[in-house]
């Protein structure tokens, strides 16, 4: 007895096999590209020790919405890093006001002298067609703990 193949040539037990294992090879890719938190500069033509400064810091919780996206870090308008799940960014940043946003709305701060800020750069649950957004919202050093698993005056491990 012959088979009949589908008017399209192939073969449809074939074609959904091939699109199971192009599946599977997708997950595999997404879940091996894990974004990776990268800090790039401090603040620019800063000198902590001629300059009042404060600490600023910012954490992303380890989520799987915008896992495989790094969510930039903007102080100032200077790109000083990008964030990935689980990642955090610490900057010295001048006494006075700043500016703090990653891909939507800045949050003004006005800082004072050796004091710590803390940061969370969230994702809201979107379709994403060109760019993800990215939330920055200020939080407690114990968010900031809570977030990264310890603190952050202390290295991992300690």
């Amino acid at each position: 007895m012959k088979k009949s193949i589908p008017k399209s040539g192939f073969n449809t037990g074939r074609k959904s096999e091939t699109m199971k294992h192009l599946s599977i090879m997708l997950l595999c890719f997404l879940l091996a590209s894990c974004a990776v938190t990268t800090q790039y500069q401090q603040y620019p033509a800063l000198d902590p020790s001629n300059t009042p400064t404060a600490v600023i810091h910012v954490v992303r919780a380890n989520s799987p919405i915008g896992l495989v996206i790094t969510a930039p870090v903007y102080v100032d308008r200077y790109l000083i890093g990008r964030v990935g799940p689980g990642g955090h960014i610490t900057t010295r940043v001048p006494v006075g006001r700043v500016f703090i946003t990653s891909t939507t709305a800045d949050i003004v701060l006005n800082t004072e002298r050796d004091k710590s800020y803390f940061f969370e750069v969230t994702t809201p649950v979107q379709l994403w067609i060109v760019t993800p957004d990215f939330n920055v919202t200020a939080i407690t050093r114990d968010r900031a703990r809570e977030i990264l698993g310890y603190d952050l005056d202390r290295k991992k491990g300690e």
